[in-house]
């Protein structure tokens, strides 16, 4: 279901707008919100993504969840999400890791985490 892209850095993820809408099925055990929140993604996430650009539809609907306006339309959210208290937005945003293996696969996440502390290692 995913593929590399053709130079071959960054794996593309597609079917996410599924994933997203159905995440109950790919990620058990969540708290209702989470669920929530994955829906409100999956009608605004592209259906096919790099990781960059999950996570960066992450930051942008959290922020637009706190504004409680659409950063795109400057149309109000009707959601419960909106005007959660700040740490229920720190908790939406520490679901994106676990989002994002579902979407990308445990073995790429895997692979950008060794990346990332080799990255960390070598300038430390």
């Amino acid at each position: 279901m995913e593929h590399d892209d053709p130079l071959g850095h960054e794996k593309i993820a597609t079917g996410v707008k599924e994933k997203l809408a159905n995440l109950e099925k790919y990620m058990p055990d969540q708290p209702d919100i989470v669920y929530e929140f994955a829906r409100f993604l999956s009608e605004r996430a592209s259906d096919e993504l790099i990781l960059a650009g999950f996570y960066m539809t992450v930051s942008l609907a959290l922020g637009d969840l706190q504004k409680g306006v659409d950063g795109f339309d400057g149309k109000r959210i009707n959601s419960r999400l909106v005007g959660a208290p700040p740490m229920g937005y720190k908790l939406l945003g520490s679901c994106a890791p676990k989002m994002a293996e579902v979407l990308f696969g445990k073995e790429y996440m895997d692979q950008v985490k060794e990346a990332r502390s080799q990255v960390k290692e070598t300038y430390s």
